[in-house]
């Protein structure tokens, strides 16, 4: 996991838990956002090979080593995705996912509105860097 810098500087815990083998760990992570308590949550995360690809499953679990904790919120999280070699770009990989977020507690209108303006930003400076890399390797 590679949070942009903006995201690291609110975290406050991340810690793997337990690993089982290269494709399979149970990670802890805690975070204080602008204008929320503090959020956490404990994830079970999965990546198994499918028919030339890779399933990837993410969900919140309990863990005896990290229990809720007073003042803290937390979240809860179900994640399931899909990666595979692109069929039609050579080096490029396609990745579908839908995802179920409960950040739990009160999250104020105007910090969720500041947050989907500033990753739909982020994902379409994404996007289009790609494609301009894209069209210069044509």
């Amino acid at each position: 996991m590679n949070p942009p810098p903006e995201q690291q500087k609110m975290i406050e815990e991340m810690e793997i838990l337990s690993e089982e083998g290269p494709y399979c760990k149970v990670m802890y992570w805690k975070m204080k956002m602008p204008m929320m308590s503090a959020r956490d949550n404990t994830m079970k995360i999965t990546v198994t090979d499918h028919e030339g690809g890779r399933f990837v499953v993410a969900e919140t679990i309990d863990h005896p080593d990290k229990p809720v904790q007073p003042g803290t919120v937390r979240m809860f999280i179900h994640t399931r995705g899909y990666v595979r070699p692109s069929k039609t770009v050579e080096g490029v990989l396609d990745y579908t996912e839908l995802s179920v977020f409960n950040m739990g507690g009160y999250m104020p209108a105007r910090l969720l509105n500041m947050v989907v303006a500033s990753e739909t930003q982020r994902e379409f400076g994404v996007l289009v860097k790609n494609c301009r890399e894209l069209k210069l390797k044509k």
